[in-house]
This record gives C-alpha cells, sequence and structure tokens, in this order.
C-alpha cells in the first residue's frame, strides 16, 4: 500500500532533483518532509547513511511542509539559500 501524502508527485520530482545539486554543491543530504504538529514525515529524499554524523536540521518551509538538512554544519547564509530554493518548488 502506498503512502498517502498531500505533498504533489510533481514537487517531489522537483525537490529530488534540487536535493541532488545540494548535495553536489554542498555535501548535504535532504529529505522533504509533511508536518502533523510535532511529527516530521518522511516523504522523499535520500540520505548516506554512512556520512551522517550530526542530527539533521529541521527547516521549515510552510506549515505543512519541512526539510530535514544531514551532515549541516553549515552557515546561516548557505541555510538562507537552501531554503529560498526549496521555497520556490512548495509555493
Amino acid at each position: 500500500m502506498e503512502k498517502e501524502t498531500s505533498i504533489s508527485k510533481d514537487i517531489i520530482i522537483v525537490f529530488n532533483q534540487k536535493a541532488q545539486e545540494i548535495k553536489d554543491k554542498y555535501s548535504l543530504n535532504l529529505q522533504l518532509v509533511e508536518i502533523f504538529g510535532s511529527r516530521w514525515s518522511y516523504v522523499a529524499g535520500y540520505i548516506d547513511k554512512n556520512r551522517v554524523n550530526l542530527p539533521p536540521v529541521k527547516l521549515k518551509l510552510t506549515d505543512k511542509i519541512g526539510v530535514l538538512i544531514y551532515n549541516g554544519n553549515q552557515t546561516s547564509l548557505v541555510l538562507e539559500k537552501i531554503q529560498s530554493t526549496l521555497l520556490e518548488i512548495v509555493r
């Protein structure tokens, strides 16, 4: 049975493309999540478990959509660029 989500398949496809670009540029792994109160539920993305060494940074894009950023010991400027890029996808 496939998992139900309110996030469209088009958003997931574009997210996966952008996540790969961000991974190539910043060496970060991203996961798209749907937010249900305090629960952040996986929707798309990939992490290399061999390279994850810190808990993820949670980046809320909208009330219902967020991103988990792994390997993210990044500056706030990089996180702002990532947020701006991903906000274009979900709006």
